[in-house]
This record gives C-alpha cells, sequence and structure tokens, in this order.
C-alpha cells in the first residue's frame, strides 16, 4: 500500500499521551482513518495538490476516453486521475500505534511523484484541514480517557 506518512509534532505529542491512558489505540487510529480516508478524496473533487491544481490531462489521454464518435466512455468523463476510479478508492490500514491511509493500486505512485510523460500529481496527502480534525478527535478522546 502506497501511505502518507504524518510528521505534525503536536499530533504525535497527544497520540503518546493518549496511548498512555488507554488500553489499545485501535478506536482512535479507526476514526482518523476514516476522516483522512475523507480528506484525500477531497483532492479528487478539487483536483489540486498541496501546493497547485493537478496539470490538466493531454488532449491525447482527453482523445483516449473517446468513442469515436465523440461521447465520454470513461466512468468519470475528463476528470484527472479518475478514468477508472479505481485510485479514489482509499483505504486504510490500522496498526498498532498508527494508521496508514493510502490506496493498494500499484500505479498511485507514478501519479503522486510522476514518471516519464506522467506528470506528477500529489493527490496522497493530509491537508490542514484533515490535520485539524485529527488534533481535535485525538483531543476528544484524551478528555474521554481522563
Amino acid at each position: 500500500m502506497a501511505v502518507i506518512q504524518l510528521d505534525d509534532r503536536e499530533f504525535r505529542r497527544k497520540l503518546r499521551k493518549l496511548s498512555k491512558k488507554v488500553k489499545t489505540l485501535k478506536p482512535v487510529l479507526t476514526k482518523i482513518g476514516i476522516e483522512g480516508t475523507k480528506n484525500v478524496e477531497e483532492h479528487f473533487d478539487k483536483e489540486r495538490g498541496p501546493k497547485q491544481k493537478w496539470k490538466k490531462l493531454s488532449k491525447r489521454t482527453l482523445a483516449s476516453r473517446r468513442t469515436p464518435k465523440g461521447k465520454r466512455k470513461a466512468k468519470y468523463g475528463d476528470k484527472i486521475l479518475q478514468d477508472t476510479g479505481r485510485l479514489r478508492a482509499i483505504a486504510f490500514n490500522v496498526k498498532k500505534t498508527s494508521v496508514e491511509i493510502g490506496t493498494t493500486v500499484d500505479y498511485g505512485a507514478v501519479h503522486q511523484f510522476g514518471k516519464g510523460r506522467i506528470p506528477k500529481r500529489e493527490w496522497l496527502y493530509i491537508n490542514a484541514k484533515g490535520l485539524t480534525r485529527f488534533k481535535k478527535i485525538l483531543t476528544i478522546e484524551l478528555k474521554k480517557a481522563v
């Protein structure tokens, strides 16, 4: 699975603090996983990375998504990174002290980092809104644990 690695000191501090007060982090990490998948899915709706909009589809790609009569044949039409919708199917995996958010689609990294004629289109990241939501979940769970 291609995954996100979140490096935020406040988030990690709160998670460590919570881990000392509860038997298992699985319920809170599951909530974070659900929120994280929603956050990444929003990037597909907005067609943008952390710094800029994704590069438009090439004429060649657009043409490949049409029938000879010019009708759309792709499930998501002309949406970027959404030809079949498989890449958009974000998953999460809860571990003992962490949660992985990512995709099981093997070509996800090619689109994330770019390769050859395929431009870099960062889609697998957590934005500030998502990080704020993660911290709010941890704060609520910390209050419950006291």
